[in-house]
């Protein structure tokens, strides 16, 4: 085994200095107790999902192997949460036209308007400056 790798159980001496650019991240690393960070951002993030022949691409796939799904049983609810910034009318839509459910519900339009939720949250509070609108 390399001298300089890293096991369960070994200590590990970092020299903040040599961090360079990242040395802020050294003290959060200490202070959450982590022991191994792989420092910077994936602009690309990718996450298995499994092998080649269980994937899907595009609506249409996506669409039709949940609808597939669906006629195994007298009911069938499909439930979708997305990432944000992802463009949900779009996933919506896309879904609706393979599925041809008998009902669409969007969470977004069982929001309340900020007026409405401070009218029903006020007696619970007070007169908090930070809860003033």
């Amino acid at each position: 085994m390399h001298d300089r790798a890293w096991t369960p159980g070994r200590r590990v001496r970092i020299e903040p200095a040599a961090l360079g650019d990242d040395a802020p991240l050294y003290g959060a690393i200490l202070l959450l107790g982590l022991a191994c960070v792989r420092l910077g951002y994936e602009q690309r993030p990718v996450v298995p999902v499994g092998r080649e022949d269980e994937v899907r691409s595009g609506w249409a796939e996506v669409g039709a192997t949940i609808a597939a799904d669906a006629r195994r049983g007298d009911r069938c609810v499909v439930a979708v949460e997305c990432y944000p910034g992802v463009h949900s009318g779009e996933v919506r839509d896309a879904l609706a036209a393979a599925l041809a459910p008998a009902k669409v519900v969007a969470a977004e339009d069982a929001l309340l308007s900020p007026g409405d939720l401070s009218r029903d949250l006020a007696a619970y509070l007070g007169d908090d400056p930070v809860f003033a609108g």
